[in-house]
């Protein structure tokens, strides 16, 4: 792997410079390789299936994805993804290219910062960004010639030395009369600048001050028509309109290339002249003639390099296509990945989320996947899945606009619910305590059905209901549903009680924070903890609730104010040992203690690689302690410290072990009840360390109960059960 790698990113005899960026990559792929990661470790699970954009130099394909990148060689196409964990600054980056003469690849984001990509490192260079002066930090292009980046921009253009990393020059306010000119792409010549712009071409000679707005005249051209794209082949120019036609620059004057229509883009690739259509890839000459030189017709792409006469097309949901031999290439992730769900066991990336409104966000790639041992790979089900279950040992499928489905071993069967045609959206399942299946319905039509451990399918009515979008079961099988309209959209319904009732801020009717909640989960106190848009609440003893009795919810307090009660809380899930994480609107990622008064954790986009502070879904896999994060822009998940507790103490597993002297992290002991309590001694029969256990898993820092490292020796464990049994569990070495 270490030659592939190697051989791939740019082909140079430095090596020792390249052996940062080499280790953070087989780290990565590794972890990507194991069933498990660390605990207290993250792991990205970006889809890289959508390709929008390619760069490439002389031996390195780059690929750009709505918020992916990865890279592949031209001789060994091993595709490695680069993520935030690597180094990138974010994950949703604007614009890219890259530089063959200094061996850089220059990223742009939509704040301005920008990341450059070399063989030794990445760089983040925060200038635009921080600077107050600028207003729209915006990229829209970026060109590199002979070292260096010209940025086109919001603002205008700057230009950015990539050796030394430092702007030579912006340009500001060139637009007419001085004011903002949003320049999308900058043509540097010897004797003449050119710029494209959505009032024109612009032209400016770089002898004089190109600061000065005055010194920029318009190149006259068709009235009301803007401007995306400039090259120049054999000295003649040419300029992509953004009506998808191309001009030439003559005698002054811009004119247009008859039969010039829908052009998506104009590049010189290997010294040739190239501008794409729907129909295929044409190649232009100085003369203004042009020739087809691949028919595409019956293929969809985004954008396309030639590199030796090989052409590589962009793919909308294959990542590269390769239309000479009909292959196609992808860095190994999810084929998409807008939300990701927890189902009976197994972790599911799925095209669409179903947002708090009730809008559904689906993928440009509407195919699923599911994760096991580290690894996803794509599965059997139908396109823009919603929502799965597994039920009758079956795996079940809600849809968006197509329906329910039923995947038995490799058959797959959609559903017919009675009075629904078969375009419907499923926005949930679940299944209740006494084995049945329930499917919300996302429409307003106030009921929900339901599929019998016989088969039986029905639909149930329940008054009031308004678009449900989420269902979680209680102890007491009643249906708690969140959903997706109006106010007091937190509903609890039990068909066999009657129970049917709504929430909100009125006392003894909820008295939430707000009227609007966002998500749910239940802990294993029978407290239903709600996510609202003004920060988290608790019902005590949910499963107890009828239709008379008074309810206020609890609202967790820190230093005796609301937690978070500035916040929209859009995700909740508790974790094993009962503690409970909150995902936020813009300020990332909490865990909170059992009862909500101590924070264990904040995460955010400054502080974890989390790829930005907007997060809108959570999935905990219980087994491994792994929660699965879905952001605004990205995917990916961190190992905490808990699982689901065992039935009964099982033979502890201890690592590692032996500790060795170089280990700075978590000594890991699983195999454990729930209440179990936990002792580790030292070799003379004094203990250490202590803990009342929740969950099944338990993490020592290796500090004694003054805070001092423990020194090197044997130390026992030993276990009391929630019956008061106790019993040597195991030992373990400090070296």
């Amino acid at each position: 792997m270490k030659q592939g790698v190697e051989s791939v990113f740019m082909r140079t005899d430095i090596k020792q410079a390249f052996i940062f960026f080499l280790v953070c990559q087989l780290i990565s792929l590794q972890n990507m390789a194991q069933g498990d990661i660390p605990v207290g470790s993250w792991r990205y699970h970006v889809s890289y299936s959508q390709a929008d954009a390619l760069t490439a130099g002389s031996n390195t394909l780059f690929v750009k994805g709505p918020n992916s990148l990865f890279y592949i060689g031209f001789e060994e196409q091993v595709p490695i993804g680069l993520t935030k964990l690597d180094g990138l600054y974010a994950q949703n980056f604007n614009v890219f290219q890259f530089d063959q003469s200094k061996k850089t690849l220059v990223l742009a984001y939509p704040d301005g910062t920008l990341d450059l990509v070399t063989e030794s490192n990445i760089r983040n260079i925060p200038t635009i960004r921080q600077n107050t002066l600028i207003l729209d930090k915006s990229i829209q292009k970026i060109r590199t010639l002979v070292g260096k980046a010209y940025l086109s921009a919001g603002f205008g253009f700057a230009i950015l030395d990539l050796q030394t990393r430092v702007f030579e020059d912006a340009f500001l306010n060139i637009g007419p009369e001085g004011v903002p000119l949003s320049v999308m792409d900058i043509l540097p010549l010897e004797d003449l600048w050119l710029v494209a712009s959505p009032l024109g071409v612009f032209k400016g000679n770089p002898e004089n001050n190109l600061r000065d707005f005055r010194n920029w005249t318009p190149i006259q051209g068709p009235p009301n028509l803007g401007f995306i794209g400039l090259e120049m082949l054999n000295g003649v120019i040419f300029a992509l309109a953004d009506n998808g036609q191309i001009y030439q620059f003559i005698d002054d004057e811009l004119d247009w290339l008859i039969g010039t229509e829908g052009v998506k883009d104009l590049k010189i690739q290997e010294e040739r002249l190239y501008f794409s259509t729907t129909e295929g890839i044409f190649q232009l000459q100085a003369n203004g003639s042009f020739t087809l030189v691949e028919n595409l017709s019956d293929v969809v792409f985004n954008d396309f390099v030639i590199r030796q006469d090989q052409l590589y097309l962009a793919s909308p949901n294959e990542g590269i296509d390769f239309p000479t031999n009909n292959n196609s290439i992808a860095a190994a992730g999810p084929k998409s990945n807008q939300n990701i769900k927890f189902s009976d066991s197994e972790i599911f990336a799925v095209p669409v989320m179903v947002m708090p409104n009730g809008q559904a966000i689906a993928s440009n790639v509407a195919f699923s996947s599911q994760f096991k041992a580290g690894l996803w790979t794509e599965i059997e089900a139908p396109e823009n899945v919603t929502s799965t279950a597994q039920f009758q040992n079956r795996t079940y499928f809600g849809t968006l606009e197509h329906g329910l489905w039923r995947r038995d071993g490799n058959s797959i069967e959609q559903i017919v619910l009675p009075g629904l045609n078969s375009s419907f959206t499923v926005a949930d399942l679940t299944v209740d305590l006494q084995g049945q299946l329930w499917i919300a319905i996302l429409d307003g039509q106030g009921r929900m059905f339901k599929i019998t451990p016989s088969g039986e399918i029905s639909s149930v009515p329940i008054t009031g209901l308004q678009r449900p979008r989420k269902i979680l079961v209680d102890l007491a099988n009643n249906l708690w549903i969140v959903q997706a309209s109006g106010t007091n959209n937190l509903r609890v319904f039990n068909e066999q009680s009657g129970l049917n009732r709504t929430f909100g801020i009125n006392p003894n009717q909820g008295n939430l924070p707000s009227s609007q909640t966002l998500d749910i989960d239940m802990d294993k106190n029978g407290q239903l903890w709600i996510g609202t848009t003004q920060g988290p609440a608790y019902f005590l003893n949910a499963s107890f609730i009828d239709n008379t009795n008074q309810v206020n919810a609890v609202i967790p307090l820190t230093q005796n104010r609301p937690l978070l009660g500035d916040q929209s809380i859009t995700a909740v899930k508790v974790a094993p040992d009962n503690s409970k994480w909150l995902g936020t609107q813009s300020q990332g990622l909490w865990q909170i203690s059992e009862d909500g008064s101590g924070e264990i954790h904040h995460f955010t986009f400054q502080n974890s690689p989390l790829p930005d502070n907007s997060i809108r879904s959570l999935a905990l896999q219980i087994q491994t302690g792994e929660l699965f994060v879905r952001t605004a822009t990205a995917a990916l998940s961190y190992r905490g410290s808990s699982i689901q507790a065992f039935e009964r103490l099982k033979d502890l597993k201890i690592y590692p072990n032996p500790v060795r002297p170089d280990f700075n992290g978590l000594l890991s002991l699983e195999g454990l009840t729930d209440f179990s309590d936990l002792k580790i001694a030292n070799s003379s029969g004094r203990v250490v360390f202590s803990l009342v256990v929740r969950g099944g898993k338990a993490v020592w820092d290796l500090r004694d109960q003054s805070g001092n490292k423990v020194v090197q020796g044997v130390y026992w464990v030993y276990v009391l059960d929630r019956e008061g049994r106790e019993r040597v569990a195991g030992k373990f070495l400090v070296m």
